[in-house]
């Protein structure tokens, strides 16, 4: 899909007001495939077709392999067992949307149960922020030929302002370089484990305390060597 370092498309996300960012894990003996193909092709669909609903993306991920794709940084290491098959955002353009969608969806909560084990859903009342996006392909959904990657981090003290500022930090400095195609960062409130989210029946919603309070960033380059090149770079290093 085309790009160019002279473009950026980010303020086409402006219209998604209010979100939310869920992390999903499948059912442990159901085979990834049917999963995946589950969530595309029968549990997306039943959730676009809910009122109030104006952004729905899935991002398919498999926890089988590991490719890598950050560099190890001194003194930072993994979540303990975090273990996903993919992460999905839900967007609105107003509260009235989201109430509207939230009282029709009592049926794809209930469809959850089917495929997954745990989904964990965060809540961005002020929505996200885009700080670039250089590909001209509006729809998230699909394979546009780009490298993505997603990277989720988490905050080793309890001060959400903090590190909402530090990881808003790391995004702008990631935005300004040239290999950087897209940084979208979604910093959503601390997860509250008295308020599971979201309400499906039968389904895993409760977080560890160093999961509580996370970021995730999405970010996109022209390829892996693209990738790779600038994380090798004196400005990866700056950004960092």
């Amino acid at each position: 899909m085309p790009t160019s370092t002279a473009s950026d498309y980010s303020g086409r996300d402006a219209a998604i007001a209010i979100n939310t960012y869920t992390t999903v894990l499948r059912r442990p003996r159901v085979p990834h495939e049917l999963f995946a193909t589950y969530w595309r092709d029968v549990h997306g669909p039943l959730c676009a077709r809910i009122p109030g609903l104006g952004w729905y993306v899935q991002r398919h991920l498999d926890r089988e392999r590991d490719a890598h794709l950050w560099p190890v940084v001194e003194g930072i290491g993994p979540f303990p067992d975090y273990e996903f098959d993919g992460g999905v955002e839900i967007g609105f353009s107003s509260a009235a949307d989201q109430a509207a969608f939230d009282e029709a969806c009592p049926i794809l909560f209930a469809d959850e149960q089917n495929m997954f084990a745990a989904t964990v859903a965060y809540a961005l009342p002020h929505g996200s922020t885009t700080f670039v996006d250089r590909g001209a392909e509006a729809s998230p959904n699909g394979d546009d030929g780009l490298d993505r990657i997603e990277l989720h981090l988490g905050a080793s003290h309890g001060d959400a302002a903090r590190f909402g500022e530090r990881i808003a930090g790391l995004a702008r400095a990631l935005a300004a370089e040239g290999p950087v195609l897209k940084v979208r960062l979604h910093l959503p409130e601390p997860y509250d484990n008295a308020k599971p989210a979201p309400p499906a029946p039968n389904v895993d919603h409760a977080v560890p305390d160093e999961r509580r309070l996370i970021a995730v960033l999405e970010l996109a380059f022209g390829s892996p060597l693209e990738r790779r090149t600038f994380y090798a770079s004196n400005a990866f290093e700056a950004a960092s």
